[in-house]
């Protein structure tokens, strides 16, 4: 087992001791019955983890991040660990913790060597 598999067993019992579910919230488009000409309503697909809920410091409000998106004092940092998950989370997606939705405003892949072990994400309220 590499270094970097072993650091995404860690990060996934940390974040399961000191973290809470996360629900990755992903929306499907519907489709087109060319037959019926209707359109078919699209649905959501949930992607479940575990993470951690942070605010930003003071010195981290304010700055803009790679994405070009300001860092707001109510944004939350939201820590994920991607060995369960079946995908990565993408900028169209919303994450439930603790009750409350959140859009993605960044993610940032903390990935050494190509091995995805978290991910960080700026979530807006």
């Amino acid at each position: 087992m590499s270094v970097y598999l072993r650091a995404q067993d860690t990060a996934l019992r940390m974040l399961k001791q000191f973290g809470t579910e996360v629900k990755i919230i992903r929306a499907i488009e519907g489709d087109y019955d060319p037959v019926t000409g209707d359109s078919m309503p699209g649905g959501t697909q949930e992607f479940e983890t575990v993470g951690i809920l942070a605010d930003y410091s003071l010195k981290e409000s304010g700055l803009i991040n790679l994405s070009g998106a300001v860092i707001q004092q109510q944004d939350k940092k939201i820590t994920i660990a991607a060995k369960p998950l079946e995908t990565s989370p993408m900028l169209t997606d919303q994450l439930q913790i603790l009750g409350t939705r959140y859009t993605i405003a960044n993610i940032k892949a903390v990935s050494p060597a190509g091995e995805t072990i978290i991910y960080e994400i700026q979530g807006k309220s």
